[in-house]
This record gives C-alpha cells, structure tokens and sequence, in this order.
C-alpha cells in the first residue's frame, strides 16, 4: 500500500463559511482568473492561486469537517479505530488485525471486524514484537478495554506476536483467532466462512460482494457497504472465478453478487462464472474510480434507507483522495456504523455530483458533515469550499491566428473558480488573408470555419461541437483535451443532424444522410433525394453503427432513462431540404444495443414527431403529443396528448377529456404533455381551444384545461380550467414540485420590462400561488432584458441567463427559488466578448459591415451548472 508520508496524529474540525457571490469573480482581464496554454498544461499551480483568492468571507453558513490522518498508515488505522470504539461507548470487547503489507487482508476483514462490533486496526511487520515498538498500538488495546482478537493473514504476512504483546495484556489463548488461506483469494474465502450466513440486500436475497484482487481502489470503495450487511467482501482474479468462491456461493445458497468494477477489472468471464451458480449480478462499473464509488455509495445509501439509526443521524459523507485510496483502508466499519458513504474526491475536488448536492444541502443542513481520510496535502481544505455551485462554461476563444493574417478559434472552458483551459486540438481558421486577384487589389477571406453546437454530455466530461465549413461533428474529451470527428467505417457521413446524448453519457444518436443508392429517392427539382438515417456512436470505442435500413427520413427523439431505447419518427417526404418537414411522422422505438424495434408487434402506429414524447422517470410509460386524431386520420394543426406503455401498447388517447364538444381540427396546439412526477405515478397534461369566431375561424379567448392522470386507478382528475383574453401570457413548466402536490411554471408577458413570475399550480386545489419575481435587468433606462431561469435539482435555486447584445452583455446569476436577492456568477462579457471584440479590429472594407450574433444558455442538472457560449460572426455584402 501506499507509504505516502503525512502529517503527524491529527483529528481536526473546522468550519467552511458559505458566502454570496461577487459580481467581479471571474472576470478574465482581472484578478481571480488564470488561463493554461493547453489542457496539457500544469495547471495546479494557477488553479491553487484560484481556489486561494476565492475563499468565503462572509458566514451564511456551516459544514462540518471531521478528518483523520497520521504519520503512517498504521497510526491513521489507529485514529480511525479511536473513533468507532469512541462512538459505541469508549469500549470494545473485539478487535481485527491486518497487515499493513496486504491491503487484500486488510479489505476482506472489514465485514468481519463489523459482524464482531470491532474496529479493524492494520500491524506493521515485525512491529509487535516488543512493548515499545508501536506504543500507540498497546495504549490503544488497553484503554479500550480489548480482550478478543481475531487476526486476519498468514504469517507469512503478519507473524505471531500472541506471546510478544497479546499474552502480556492478559489475553488467553482462546481468545486470539486467525483466519487465512494460502492467498489473498483464499483468505478472502475463509474469512467469508467466519462471517457467517451473509445479510439480504433488499429483496435480492442473500449477498456477497467480488472486486478484483489486483484493485484496492474499488475494494475500498465497497467497503463500507459491505460492512453495513455485513456482506462477505470476496477477491476474484480479474480473468477467472477462483473455484474455491464458486463453491462458496453454492454452499452458502448466495442468490446476489455484488460486482465491483467494471470490465477490465472483472471480466465477463467472472460474471458469466458467477452467473451460472444461480446468483444474479449487480455490477458496479464507472468510468474511473471516483464513477464507481459513486455506484457504491448509491447502493450504501438504498441499503441503509430504511435502517431507524439511519434515518435520524446527521448528513454524512466520507471522502478519500482518489490517488491515495488506502487512506480508508479500514474506514469501512466506521463508516457503517455512522451511516456514510464513501466517495473518492478527484485531483484535490469535490466530484461534481457531490459538490453540487452538498452546496445545495449546505444552507438547509447544519449538521451536515465530511469524514476526510487524508490530510491536507492531499485533500486541501478548499476542496470543501462551498461558496460556489459546480459550474462549466464551454465558449468559443477567438484570437488572431500566429502569422497574423486571420483569426483562430477554439473552445475554452471556465469552472466555478475561474480556471480557464484553452483546448488547442479543437482550433480552427476563421479566415485567412489571400490575395483574390480582384481588380481592386483588395484581399477577401477565404476561408470562414466557425465552431458552432456545443453540447455537454450529462456528465460534464464530453463536449459535442460542430464546423460551420460542412467538415463534420466532434467530441471533445475535456479531462484528456483530445478531440475527433465522428466517422463511420463503412460510409461517409455527409451531414449530421439532431446530435443527442445519452443519459449515461456513453452514447451519442444522430440522424445523417449517407451515400449509399438504397437510401435514394425521386430526383426533386433536379437534386436526388437522400433519405436520412440514424447512428449511434459510442464514446469509449469511438465506433459508430447505423441504426436503420430504409427509404424513409430517420429523426433523432428522446432516450429512455435507462439509455436502452431511443425514440424516432420517420416520414417520406422526398423533400432535398430539411428531413424536418411537417407531414405525418411515425413514432418508433429502437433499442440502439441491438438496431431492433422495441415496439410489440400488435403496437398501433402513432404518429408524432420524435421529440414530442416524454419517458416515465422508471422508462415504463411515455407521454405523447400526437397528431393522430380519434377518427384514426392525421391533425395537421392540433395535437392531441397519449398515454402509450413503453412497447407501444394500452395506448390511451387522454384529450378531449370529457369535451365532446371540443373540436378537433382546431389550428392551435391542442393537447400536449407537461411532465411526470418523480414516481411515475403521476402525468401532468393540457388541453387548449379557442372560441368559433364564424367561417371555421378561431381566436381568442381560450381556454385551458390542466388535468393530473393517476397511472395506478387510471383516473384523470381536473386541476385548473383558465381562460385568457389574448395570445398572453405564455407559460413554461418546469415541471412537478419535489412533493408532487404542485406544478411550477413560468408566467410571462411580451412586455420585456415586466417580471418574469415564478408560480406553483396547486393539484388539489388548482389555486395559484406567485413563489417569486423575477425582475428584469435595465440596461439603460429603455432597454430591459428578461433572463431565463432554470432550476436545480432540488428545486432550491435557480441560475437565470440575461443575455444582452454584443455592445451590451449580461451573464449568470443565481438566485433561491423563494424570494432573495439575485446574486451574479458570471459576466459574459469578460469571458465571451471581450476577446472576439478585440479580435475583430480594424479591418478594411467591405469587411467592416459585420453583423454579430451569439447566445448563452445554461441548465442545472445533478453535477451543477453547464453552459455553454456560441458566438457567431457573420458577414455582410
């Protein structure tokens, strides 16, 4: 294990202020920002002077920080050991050693050691063997109390030292036990046997967990979930089941298996070996290991939810450096016990993920608290500043190009602390200087390649971007700065269309014209049409596979929660333009592993565009915003909202809802979908109309009806019937309040100096409450801009966009969703504009006639803010 050196026996607390934010934070040209020439770059030394000058000054707020450290790993096993004895009374009948020369041993005795109520303490070689050699060790036995020890490890690895030590404090022989095989594989068996029967993992029956032998990280990852069963921690080799675990789940009638790591840790092999002694799998696989701690530590936190002692204690989450993970080598038992899981901070940061859950949680909680394995060289005490919500801001960098003659772009991304990184493998010429050969002797650009369509992938670790020059779409990997065309090994993709990630950020799907004769159409205005089919490309091979076969135009839809199934619609329109055509489009359901239709084959065609579909949270049901009509025809001008089950079965036309009078030929909208709950038990849609106004016209006023759909009982209940007197206002959902019981929506107006309104629809009620305003931002006394708001998870706060002009720019703000004061994050100006305005000087006629167009948009998921910048040039003649 590691020998890294740290600081002397400390177990410190201390309190990370939170405080609003300051409008000049990360301005570029000032203080506060720092750029790297490349994401190769070392940028610790520029992202240390950030984190330094960004430090909280004002107190709003608390997190608590407990952190164990030691000079060795021995002594920090001591400190951790202290702590659980401490917290089960300042006495233990009970302790498990470990060498600390095998952290395999070490892994497999943490579920023992929490089966005995014990602390798990690991013993140098050799270090035993006198009173004075490790005095910390005797005093920690003796004032503890200790009487039976049970000492997990040949002696090979951790020699006797029962008559050295353990005799000389009074402890008889049948006391001290030793639990070993002839490897760490078989140790791993025996100490399994010693447990006992293994613990239920809910309603998957009995459960063992497997990680590699030749992987500490995800063997302490899983740690303190398998203290918390105690569920047997077995070790495998990463090619083979060792026999000796196969006749243990026989034996031991295992029905689940936890499976640490993913397939390069644990092959296919080894599950399919598992699989055939009769238990099912769960495989915890991440990208990296932070990714699969995250997987532990969501499996920890289900297994403990319903455990009493659970339910009332603090907040609490452990945190282990992810360089360094033998740091909580032993932390599994305490951890267990306290209710914590475990995660792994990334390169002196907080994941996002929990960054984000614990700024958001830092306000409303207390007692919220961090279990920090590691001292603060490893783990700085700004890693736990919470003053910012996690952000990354993908914009393009203009700057003049090296020879001078033209100008050069390439993303850049900025973070919540104002580090900047240029990523120099997406740059591309904007315009180069040639001599035309005109008569006026005047040069004009050559060349005009923008980068454009920015798109994070959920994780906030990919971006997707294209070339307005017709050169493709790409995918840039931000954590190793490499970036690279999306190609397929067959065909060349002439144009890409509806890029769209998957939720698990491992896929991209897309729609795209190919040069192959099967996917011709009639000539139309003398150009072929080429019918559009859709790809899917995976991001960890870089490989890309057509999905469909047909005479038909392919268009990208939403994905299933599960990044299973993928929704499209197709249409024949032979129109050279835009596969985008308003005819009826036919809704299908493809599951991308396999290019086959997830629809049952008795499924009735439902015709809707792809997009206007949207998933169950449990990916069982979808709601959908069709044209077709009760009388089987197509509504070229009104839609009406379905309820349709995941294979395209029991589907359910829900508007008109009790409005036989309503008709259906209506030229507005019509029905449509607002959003599930976080059950899937709950479906929120509308239906509108206008009054006859004579001749088949309608018009204002009109009346909308909101209605709730209850999945179970299958009834639809009226929450509100509205009349407006005009096209105004406009409303946006955001869709159901965390408890179910409301609808929050936007209310709005044409009226650009008038607030935005932030309201809740109550369910039972259908009363209307205003949560809060949003004022506008006034540029100057005539000119107010309106941001758009978007709210975060938890539905607690909100990130509102105000974009101004080119001459004029806005940026980022927060605000709580009830009402506060906005605060600003970010400045576009100094990230976006500055740069591209000073680029864009001084250039000759007829080049001076520009036009300047760009946006900003941002949206909260669960790993904080992304956003991106795109900002265009376009010239005029």
């Amino acid at each position: 294990m590691s020998r890294t050196p740290v600081m002397s026996a400390q177990r410190a607390v201390w309190s990370v202020a939170l405080v609003g934010l300051v409008a000049s934070l990360l301005p570029i040209s000032g203080v506060g920002a720092a750029e790297g020439n490349s994401v190769a770059a070392d940028d610790s030394a520029v992202e240390a002077q950030a984190q330094a000058e960004s430090m909280p000054e004002d107190s709003v707020g608390d997190v608590e920080v407990v952190r164990y450290a030691g000079s060795d790993p021995y002594e920090l096993s001591i400190e951790v050991a202290q702590a659980l004895v401490d917290a089960e009374g300042g006495t233990s009948e009970w302790v498990a050693l470990a060498s600390g020369e095998s952290w395999a041993d070490a892994a497999a005795a943490g579920p023992l050691a929490a089966s005995l109520g014990a602390p798990l303490v690991l013993v140098p070689p050799g270090g035993l063997q006198t009173f004075t050699a490790r005095p910390d060790f005797v005093e920690f036995l003796r004032s503890t109390g200790i009487r039976r020890v049970v000492i997990v490890g040949n002696s090979d690895v951790l020699p006797n030292h029962e008559p050295s030590v353990l005799f000389g404090l009074g402890m008889l022989p049948r006391n001290i036990q030793r639990i070993h095989g002839g490897d760490p594989v078989g140790t791993s068996v025996a100490v399994a046997s010693r447990i006992g029967a293994p613990a239920d993992l809910a309603d998957l029956g009995r459960t063992v967990i497997i990680a590699s032998d030749q992987s500490v990280a995800d063997a302490v990852a899983v740690g303190p979930l398998a203290a918390a069963g105690p569920f047997p921690l077995l070790l495998t080799a990463p090619d083979a089941l060792d026999p000796s675990i196969a006749t243990f789940l026989t034996e031991q009638e295992i029905a689940h298996v936890v499976l640490a790591g993913g397939t390069g840790a644990i092959a296919p092999a080894v599950q399919e070996a598992i699989e055939t002694t009769g238990a099912t799998v769960t495989r915890l696989a991440g990208r990296n290991r932070s990714a699969t701690a995250r997987l532990a530590a969501e499996l920890f936190e289900q297994h403990t939810a319903d455990d009493p002692a659970c339910a009332d204690s603090p907040i609490r989450i452990g945190l282990v450096p992810d360089q360094y993970p033998e740091q909580a080598l032993t932390a599994g038992p305490l951890l267990a016990q306290a209710c914590t899981a475990l995660r792994y901070a990334e390169s002196g940061r907080l994941p996002a993920d929990l960054h984000n859950a614990l700024y958001l949680l830092a306000p409303r909680s207390p007692d919220l608290q961090l279990v920090i394995f590691g001292d603060r060289a490893v783990i700085p005490d700004t890693t736990v500043n919470l003053s910012l919500p996690p952000l990354r801001l993908a914009y393009v960098h203009v700057a003049p190009n090296e020879a001078g003659r033209g100008l050069r772009a390439q993303i850049s991304v900025i973070n919540e602390q104002g580090v900047i990184q240029h990523f120099p493998r997406t740059a591309t010429s904007i315009l180069s200087w040639e001599v035309s050969g005109l008569t006026d002797g005047r040069s004009y650009p050559q060349l005009f390649c923008w980068l454009a369509g920015l798109d994070w992938s959920p994780d906030g670790r990919f971006l997707t971007y294209g070339r307005d020059c017709g050169s493709g779409a790409f995918v840039l990997d931000t954590l190793s700065g490499e970036s690279y065309r999306i190609e397929h090994d067959e065909y060349e993709l002439m144009s890409v269309i509806d890029l769209t990630w998957s939720p698990d950020s491992t896929q991209l799907v897309f729609a795209s014209v190919i040069d192959d004769p099967a996917t011709e159409g009639r000539t139309f205005d003398s150009d072929l049409t080429h019918f559009s089919e859709l790809f899917v490309h995976d991001v960890a091979s870089r490989s890309t596979k057509r999905l469909t076969y047909n005479t038909d135009h392919d268009l990208v839809g939403r994905w299933s929660p599960d990044s299973r199934i993928v929704s499209t619609a197709s249409h024949r329109q032979q129109n050279p333009g835009s596969p985008h055509y308003r005819v009826p489009q036919s809704l299908e359901l493809i599951e991308v592993a396999t290019g086959r239709s997830a629809l049952n084959s008795s499924s009735h065609t439902i015709f809707a565009r792809p997009w206007a579909i949207v998933w169950s949270p449990d990916g069982t049901h979808i709601g959908v915003r069709s044209g077709l009509l009760p009388d089987g025809e197509f509504g070229w001008w009104t839609d009406q909202a379905y309820l349709v089950k995941a294979d395209g079965t029991d589907q359910r036309r829900l508007t008109p809802h009790e409005c036989d009078e309503c008709p259906y030929y209506n030229q507005h909208p019509g029905g449509g979908i607002i959003a599930w709950d976080s059950t899937s038990s709950k479906l929120a849609f509308r239906f509108s109309e206008f009054e006859e106004k004579g001749s088949g016209m309608l018009g204002p006023p009109e009346t909308i009806r909101y209605y709730s759909l209850d999945l179970t009982s299958g009834m639809i209940s009226t929450i509100r019937t509205t009349t407006i007197d005009g096209y105004e206002p406009w409303f946006n959902f955001f869709g159901w309040s965390q408890d179910g019981k409301s609808l929050l929506f936007l209310e709005s107006t044409s009226q650009a100096s008038k607030p935005l309104l932030l309201k809740r629809m109550i369910e039972d009620s259908g009363q209307v409450e205003l949560v809060r305003e949003i004022p506008p931002i006034w540029l100057n006394e005539t000119q107010p801009v309106r941001g758009m708001p978007h709210l975060s998870q938890d539905q607690s706060q909100m990130v509102i966009v105000y974009q101004g002009r080119h001459e004029e720019d806005l940026g980022m703000w927060l605000a709580d969703v009830e009402p506060s004061m906005l605060r600003p994050l970010i400045d576009y100006g100094d990230i976006v504009s500055h740069n591209e305005r000073g680029a864009f000087v001084d250039f000759p006629d007829p080049l001076a006639d520009r036009t300047w167009n760009w946006s900003c948009a941002a949206d909260w998921s669960d790993i904080g803010i992304l956003s991106t910048c795109e900002y265009r040039h376009r010239w005029a003649f």
